[in-house]
């Protein structure tokens, strides 16, 4: 959708609205979007911005002025609306996108709104599935809005190929062409599903408890650990059929990490 969103020689300017789960990937992706265009550019030609709580138009217009870095043209009050207006042309900026929108007020999206047609820059808006709900009965908000998106859980396959061999962690290494790490994913994913911010805290923790244990990489008993230590999600059944399901399946992983060790 940022992408889309962006490529104004296409189309005219709209506004975009991305909504998902709790820890599904929605800011998380917004990272790894900044990223990819910092190391293709050295001037980026987008910002992103996490919404506080309570936030007010002032507020948002002291965030995106700070990513800006305070480059504006000489004379605009950065307080301003229009000064933020005449700064965001003086960057070319091409998008602005905002993380935890659901919390913006009525008072921010007029802001937001009058900011889009004041410049011609297009917005994203990334927030909970109910955000889109609201801004689908914002009159001023749903006339500018062009596209939206419902950013589904990543899919086992996703999980075990593409995230879990990505993830950067001291001591972290994953090979999901081995039945171990198989059968970790699968342990993982099980207990984290759909959240990935908890399946990386999850990994994250057991970087830790490998590095306290001078380990010299994660082992399944640091993941152990570390599940014990991130609560599990709500929908996560607790049956005995599961738990002893779950149990034997730690032993098939824990016995085929000991003899790849060995």
């Amino acid at each position: 959708m940022a992408r889309l969103l962006a490529d104004t020689q296409r189309h005219t300017a709209m506004m975009g609205i991305a909504v998902g789960a709790p820890g599904v990937g929605k800011s998380v992706a917004l990272r790894f979007y900044q990223e990819q265009l910092a190391r293709k550019s050295s001037s980026s030609t987008s910002v992103a911005i996490q919404v506080n709580p309570r936030s007010t138009p002032h507020s948002l217009i002291s965030q995106l002025f700070g990513e800006l870095q305070g480059a504006a043209p000489v004379g605009q009050r950065l307080s301003t609306l229009d000064g933020l207006a005449e700064a965001i042309h003086y960057n070319g900026l091409h998008l602005i996108m905002l993380d935890q929108a659901d919390r913006l007020n009525d008072a921010c999206l007029e802001f937001l709104c009058s900011l889009f047609d004041l410049t011609g820059c297009p917005l994203m808006l990334v927030g909970l599935p109910q955000f889109l709900q609201r801004g689908q009965t914002y009159p001023q908000l749903l006339d500018r809005l062009g596209l939206s998106l419902k950013l589904l859980p990543l899919t086992f396959e996703e999980i075990l190929h593409n995230v879990l061999p990505a993830l950067v962690f001291p001591g972290w290494i994953f090979n999901p062409a081995q039945e171990a790490g198989y059968l970790l994913a699968a342990q993982l994913w099980e207990y984290t599903s759909p959240s990935l911010r908890r399946l990386c805290n999850v990994v994250g923790i057991a970087s830790s408890i490998a590095n306290a244990q001078q380990e010299p990489v994660v082992t399944h008993a640091c993941i152990q650990q570390a599940m014990e230590l991130v609560p599990p999600p709500l929908h996560l059944e607790s049956t005995h059929e599961m738990a002893t399901e779950r149990q034997q399946r730690n032993r098939k992983v824990t016995h085929l990490s000991l003899r790849l060790d060995n």
